[in-house]
């Protein structure tokens, strides 16, 4: 056994004739191959100078491969051929007379022709009823009888089968049977190594979990499709005894793509270590094909860290100046940020349909690379660990045929053990590489990054009230957007109201996001930036007496922006907001105002309604203002003190001075605002809250109305 460099001087100058080819020798001695050694250099290229020549075709290439195997399993150490072993081996005619063939074993006789490399002419033979090895032998021994009568066989056909009989006649064991491996070597143009002829099967060149790696781990292209038809799945697969016979068979298949199949396997099997795992990686980047990223991926951390660079590096890998900027501006962008398909059409000076055509192309090249270790189609070499990653996420979504978007978002923080935010960026890719169609639709309101996070329950919670949506409140409650929570997932799912109710949705969603703490509250001067309204208090109060002395402005200030009427802070800085003892009445007020006194009574009761909801309550519905949080805090603890007081005002001041430490005659000077928020009346008779409407007796219920008791009211005018 020997190699192209270790046969001698003496033996490459020997005429090309030696190799018995028949008439093929006076046309390679016509393109310039007259000695051995020419022949065996074009070897070296893969017969680079054979395969131009227009007379020779495939099967004359894969005959010249033959011999030059067996040329050099006959040659010696000492770089010797050993002619007569390659006759042997060859078939040919022995000049000793020794060529009467032995009886072959009948486990041998049983073999079927389809093992003996006969070419197209298999099938014909085999329909001739030559089925098995010991069908022919027959039909050797009587002439090729049966043979010859078969349509289109002849002299070129028996010559073909008696080669092969003759090979396998030379392919024997020490115990006579014939060694299907070494002809298989010696027919596939392999070199014959003294394992071919052990009594001992050669081991397995590779591990169990390599021999089940799909083929398109070779890098094939579209070759790999004619491999899957014909069976030839696995590396595994490309392992067996018998496949440069079923190679040489199939449609699709050449004599060069048989040839790149068995140097990769070759490749990978000299990279392998002691269990048999090739370094798949470092085999692709040896056949050209760039490894990236080129460092380990121990964590999802890391491997984030890693995506933008190795896409970028996977896109301008594309020759296609098209293909680069058709994946540039799609894949990798937004929904809101990606060019739309006929921009690009326009661009590339095509129709959007083609653009579309080619889109769908490339990411399915990615999916393939990513998901189903079919990197034929990628112009780099995506690491083990890079595409270990995206397996993870595969699984973790098996069997679900539809997923919400939040679904799908957490689906991914478990499968990469990282937290929601640190997936914004790769969610467009995420989407389009792990799912189909409308299997996840995106969210068409950015979701912001902060919102991913982990929430208090508190913060979802929130009623929507508790936020100024406006006029949009009806909206969003009838869509499901009752609290903050439910307004986040509303977003997710694409449920939020259409035109401006959910413009203002989104509007708060995005205020919201960036007014966190990174305790997770609101803070309220941020959220007022956010949504461009005032705070109130403009200053942050500290004490109880700083929250007196801004009470009534703060107040008026918000009777004026709120949606109430024109002459809300008006009245509440003339009448609402003083003490009793300097209260002007209601008929003082309307005199004032050059209106009625029922028309003051009612925007006085607007009035306290509202700030009742946005202070107490925390209805900011029609506010136009935001509020401090230890404003409203403040609020609510004079709110439990009048609740103690059971209503009554006296008591209200006493309670509320023992416990804000402030004199009872400066609470009655400044607290009697906040008593008529409170109480919803300016006043200090004014029954708590909670206090149930008694319902007039049943004998004044059914008696006619006295005509003294009527009530006429002169010009007055409802406010609608």
């Amino acid at each position: 056994m020997g190699s192209l460099t270790d046969i001698g001087r003496e033996e490459r100058l020997r005429p090309v004739s030696v190799l018995g080819l028949g008439p093929k020798t006076a046309r390679l001695q016509q393109a310039g191959f007259s000695t051995l050694g020419e022949v065996l250099d074009d070897a070296v290229s893969d017969f680079e100078r054979l395969r131009r020549l227009p007379a020779l075709g495939q099967r004359t290439i894969a005959l010249v491969r033959e011999r030059v195997g067996a040329v050099l399993s006959a040659t010696g150490a000492s770089g010797e051929v050993d002619w007569q072993a390659f006759s042997r081996l060859c078939g040919l005619p022995q000049g000793d007379g020794s060529g009467d063939l032995q009886p072959f074993s009948e486990t041998d006789r049983a073999a079927s022709a389809e093992r003996l490399h006969l070419g197209v002419r298999t099938e014909r033979i085999m329909a001739a009823g030559l089925t098995t090895v010991g069908c022919l032998m027959d039909d050797y021994g009587q002439g090729f009888a049966e043979l010859f009568r078969a349509p289109r066989l002849g002299q070129a056909a028996a010559a073909l089968v008696e080669r092969r009989l003759r090979t396998l006649d030379a392919c024997r064991d020490q115990n006579g049977a014939v060694d299907w491996t070494a002809f298989e070597a010696v027919c596939t143009g392999r070199i014959l190594t003294s394992a071919a002829s052990a009594e001992e099967p050669a081991a397995p060149r590779f591990s169990p979990a390599a021999l089940a790696r799909p083929v398109e781990v070779l890098r094939l292209g579209t070759k790999a499709k004619y491999l899957r038809h014909a069976g030839l799945r696995t590396i595994g697969h490309l392992e067996q005894d018998d496949v440069s016979l079923r190679l040489a068979r199939l449609d699709g298949i050449g004599a060069g793509t048989a040839h790149i199949i068995h140097t990769r396997l070759a490749d990978l099997a000299a990279s392998a270590d002691e269990t048999g795992e090739p370094r798949w990686d470092a085999a692709a980047a040896s056949w050209g094909y760039p490894l990236t990223p080129g460092h380990s991926l121990p964590t999802g951390e890391a491997f984030l860290a890693s995506t933008a660079h190795v896409i970028e590096q996977w896109i301008e890998a594309h020759d296609n100046e098209a293909d680069r900027l058709i994946l540039g501006e799609r894949l990798v962008r937004s929904r809101e940020g990606r060019l739309k398909l006929d921009e690009l059409g326009k661009r590339l000076g095509i129709t959007r349909e083609r653009v579309r055509q080619r889109e769908r192309k490339l990411l399915d090249g990615l999916c393939d690379a990513l998901l189903a270790d079919d990197q034929s189609r990628s112009p780099v070499q995506f690491s083990s660990d890079f595409t270990g990653w995206w397996s993870r996420a595969r699984a973790a979504f098996a069997g679900s045929s539809t997923l919400t978007y939040p679904a799908f978002v957490s689906g991914l923080e478990r499968a990469w053990g990282v937290p929601a935010a640190r997936l914004t960026e790769i969610l467009p890719l995420a989407l389009a590489v792990l799912t189909e169609g409308g299997q996840v639709v995106p969210p068409r309101t950015p979701i912001p990054p902060r919102l991913l996070e982990p929430l208090d329950p508190a913060l979802l919670r929130m009623t929507i009230r508790s936020f100024p949506v406006g006029r949009a409140l009806n909206d969003l409650e009838d869509a499901g957007c009752t609290s903050f929570g439910a307004l986040l997932l509303a977003a997710m799912e694409n449920r939020l109201p259409q035109g401006r109710s959910g413009e203002i949705g989104a509007r708060i969603l995005t205020a919201v996001a960036g007014a966190l703490d990174p305790a997770g509250d609101i803070d309220g001067p941020r959220l007022a930036a956010a949504l461009d309204l005032p705070l109130l208090p403009e200053e942050e109060v500290r004490t109880p007496g700083e929250f007196l002395e801004a009470f009534d402005l703060c107040a008026e200030k918000a009777a004026g922006l709120g949606r109430t009427t024109g002459r809300a802070a008006d009245i509440w800085r003339f009448r609402t907001c003083r003490p009793a003892a300097i209260r002007p009445t209601l008929e003082e007020t309307a005199g004032s105002f050059g209106t009625w006194a029922p028309s003051v009574k009612r925007e006085e009761s607007l009035l306290l309604a509202s700030l009742n909801a946005q202070l107490v309550d925390n209805e900011q519905v029609a506010a136009g203002v935001v509020w401090r949080a230890e404003f409203l805090a403040r609020v609510a603890e004079a709110g439990s003190v009048r609740e103690e007081a059971g209503g009554d005002f006296d008591d209200f001041i006493r309670r509320l001075s023992d416990l804000w430490r402030i004199d009872e005659i400066r609470l009655l000077r400044e607290a009697a605002g906040l008593w008529a928020v409170l109480s919803l009346y300016p006043g200090d008779k004014r029954r708590s809250r909670q206090a149930p409407r008694r319902a007039p007796p049943p004998e004044a219920a059914d008696a006619p109305p006295q005509a003294s008791e009527a009530i006429v009211l002169r010009g007055f005018r409802r406010v609608h």
